[in-house]
């Protein structure tokens, strides 16, 4: 037996899978967890093959899943989480840290170049201060304020725009180190795959039908009592406060509040 277990995982282990990203139909938030319900038309082919549904949350209860593809006999059903880091944004990545490098080393040269301008401007300024006990010829005098009259305008212009340009370096170098570690983040994200063992006697178009639970999510009951005037009844309102951090986006996801236990099949 153990030998013909064996085989049939080696058997299974060399078969291709078809991978896709199932949407989610509907969802139904209960006070702690959640029932997700995903439907999608996939192709099967004929025999033993693989379906995988990739982009799930990591925090799927694999003991509630259930499943179904039109023409096709389940297996088994198989639920694990991808430690791996997807490489689709690898590329943004390198040119979002090769900007940074660039901006980083455009910086440094106009701190430099600023450095340079605010010694000659200092040097200029201490040249000003002369002393009214001292000699001086008329004619120097003169000529230092021809030169300096032409020398410092152009000066504290570039003193400025220098400034200038290194604020708005820092600011898109910011902006960028922010995109980086957006992307990080999203480089290091676990995600939760599904892979369906099943059996078809032909090649087809099918629906495949996918239920489970999740953790990190649910509702918390607000409770608001107006009136509109003295005198008038209260009006009392019972609203959800919902939060999720399942890892999924559930935007534009048909949603459903739910009391009672998710297990047991709460409404």
């Amino acid at each position: 037996m153990k030998l013909k277990l064996l085989i049939f995982a080696q058997f299974i282990y060399f078969l291709g899978f078809s991978q896709i990203k199932a949407q989610i139909n509907s969802i139904k938030l209960f006070s702690r967890g959640a029932q997700i319900s995903r439907i999608e038309n996939v192709k099967i082919k004929s025999g033993i093959d693989t379906l995988k549904i990739t982009d799930l949350s990591p925090y799927l209860d694999e003991q509630t899943i259930q499943t179904k593809i039109s023409g096709a006999q389940i297996l088994n059903v198989k639920f694990s989480i991808n430690h791996l880091k997807p490489q689709s944004d690898e590329p943004k990545l390198n040119k979002i840290k090769s900007q940074i490098k660039s901006i980083e080393n455009d910086i440094l040269d106009l701190k430099d170049q600023l450095s340079y301008l605010e010694v000659e401007y200092d040097l200029i300024m201490s040249n000003k201060k002369i002393s009214t006990e001292e000699i001086i010829d008329i004619d120097d005098v003169k000529d230092f304020v021809d030169y300096f009259q032409s020398k410092m305008p152009n000066l504290i212009t570039k003193i400025t725009d220098s400034k200038e340009q290194i604020k708005k370096f820092e600011k898109v170098k910011n902006l960028l180190k922010k995109q980086e570690y957006e992307l990080q983040k999203v480089k290091s994200k676990q995600t939760g795959e599904i892979e369906i063992l099943y059996k078809s006697k032909q090649n087809r178009q099918s629906s495949m039908e996918l239920s489970y639970h999740v953790y990190r999510c649910g509702w918390s009951p607000l409770y608001n009592m107006r009136a509109s005037n003295i005198g008038e009844p209260i009006k009392f309102e019972y609203n959800a406060q919902v939060f999720q951090n399942t890892g999924v986006n559930w935007k534009n996801c048909k949603l459903t509040i739910a009391t009672g236990n998710p297990i047991l099949g709460g409404n």
